[in-house]
């Protein structure tokens, strides 16, 4: 099932006063070594959530990269309705933070996409769907929702 307006016009009005992106810090403190961080949130995590959890999304396949804003791109089914590209990066704590509330400089998944009600919704979608893996595998996380800004 894909998202038509109505749905999107539903569900942006519950999370209007939400921006299109969400940081979802999965610290794992029990990997200290960056590059064994990553191979667990890409194939313990990321593999299992879109492929496994996720019905549909057997042919997926996720780019490698962490640390940086670049064109990572996910699209799929998850939880039972079609999304068709969203951002997603990949940080595995060692990137340059200039605060320590700054998500660059943490563990975990940056969601975002563009600015409409649609991306919106997309980001929120895909963010709850995650966190329901991540809480039905056990996996401790932290979700930051930014605040729109008005």
């Amino acid at each position: 099932m894909m998202l038509d307006p109505r749905q999107i016009k539903e569900k942006f009005e519950l999370v209007k006063d939400l921006d299109s992106m969400v940081f979802v810090e999965i610290p794992q403190r029990e990997i200290v070594d960056s590059s064994e961080y990553g191979y667990w949130l890409i194939e313990e995590v990321e593999m299992k959530w879109i492929t496994k959890f996720n019905q549909g999304n057997e042919r997926y396949y996720p780019r490698a990269d962490f640390n940086q804003e670049s064109s990572n791109g996910i699209y799929g089914f998850f939880g039972g309705i079609y999304i068709d590209n969203c951002k997603i990066y990949r940080y595995d704590g060692t990137g340059n933070a200039i605060s320590e509330d700054d998500y660059r400089g943490k563990r975990g998944y940056l969601i975002r996409d563009h600015y409409s009600e649609r991306d919106v919704v997309k980001v929120q979608l895909i963010t709850n769907n995650l966190v329901e893996f991540l809480e039905q595998e056990g996996i401790k996380h932290l979700r930051t929702d930014f605040k729109r800004r008005k």
